[in-house]
């Protein structure tokens, strides 16, 4: 149960980011002031599932419910987050992704494999997960 209102969350806030979807009236079929406009999907609308093996499965959910017009790519990196940059580097990853095919949204889900040691892109520790106070000031510039 809480997966499907999770993937109905997201589906409604993509559509909402996306301007797709109905917006209901109270009693008219007119609009009323201050109503916001909304369009139908272009082609140009892509949606990028990126992250952890998390990921997968949720983006070929959300593929299966957006309509049609909306491109969606996922890229799922087993056991990748940002504890790694040495196995996998997300932010270079996404910077290619934004050049190559800038999306519209970004569902990102990094971190249920980066309770560990923080290492530098030669995998060197720069914090261990033992060492809370390092490990807490070295996470989140890399967020």
């Amino acid at each position: 149960m809480r997966r499907s209102r999770s993937l109905l969350v997201l589906v409604a806030a993509v559509a909402a980011v996306l301007g797709v979807g109905a917006v209901a009236g109270c009693s008219s079929s007119e609009p009323t002031a201050g109503a916001a406009a909304v369009s139908q999907p272009t082609t140009t609308d892509k949606v990028t599932v990126a992250g952890d093996s998390i990921s997968v499965g949720l983006g070929a959910a959300l593929r299966a419910h957006v309509p049609a017009g909306v491109d969606v790519k996922v890229i799922g990196e087993e056991g990748s987050g940002l504890a790694r940059p040495d196995i996998f580097d997300w932010p270079g990853r996404l910077t290619e992704l934004a050049r190559d095919f800038p999306p519209t949204v970004l569902v990102l889900s990094v971190g249920s494999n980066d309770a560990q040691d923080l290492r530098d892109a030669s995998g060197a520790v720069v914090a261990p997960f033992a060492d809370a106070a390092a490990w807490d000031a070295q996470y989140p510039p890399r967020c």
